[in-house]
């Protein structure tokens, strides 16, 4: 997915800042296996790809908006693994994380939630083939999108929906929940 500006190692990663957090199309966090990013601004934009595989993935707009440009991607999805190809000499079964279940992505904002056309938001389960020939499948974790999440009773959000959502699985499929 193009040139990572992160890549591997960050737990967990937390920002805020008072007007916009802008993640260019250019650029794509990696983060560790079961890692989680919160992002809270005023406003949000993500046009590259945030990856944090069986983690979570948090944007709040507590002014305008949560955009997802089109080629943006968010996914927690859980990883696959075979164990099998992994056991033979030189494998490195050791050296991956078995998450195979898939994350949570959760976009709120005060106003307005876009994912415009080829976004995409993935918390699909993986799987791990072990070396005894046995498919072990993860289950896909949960989707959350809330616009219109402003402190006044008569405010009315909008949510802007043309990407893709997935929560694909071999066991148990995805959650989605819209308010």
């Amino acid at each position: 997915t193009g040139d990572s500006y992160v890549q591997q190692g960050f737990g967990s990663i937390s920002a805020s800042a008072n007007n916009l957090i802008d993640l260019p199309a250019s650029l794509g966090l990696e983060l560790a296996p079961g890692a989680s990013l919160a992002l809270t601004a005023g406003q949000i934009k993500i046009g590259g790809s945030v990856s944090a595989p069986g983690g979570s993935v948090t944007l709040k707009a507590l002014g305008t908006s949560v955009e997802l440009g089109t080629g943006a991607s968010i996914t927690t999805a859980g990883l696959w693994i075979n164990d099998r190809l992994d056991a033979l000499p030189g494998g490195t079964q050791a050296l991956v994380p078995h998450i195979v279940q898939g994350g949570k992505i959760n976009l709120s904002s005060a106003n307005t939630v876009t994912l415009a056309s080829g976004s995409l938001l993935d918390v699909s389960g993986g799987a791990d083939f072990t070396a005894k020939g046995t498919l072990l499948a993860g289950n896909a974790g949960s989707i959350t999108l809330q616009a219109g999440s402003g402190p006044d009773d008569d405010f009315v959000g909008s949510l802007n929906l043309s990407g893709q959502l997935r929560g694909y699985s071999a066991s148990k499929g995805g959650s989605l929940s819209v308010s």
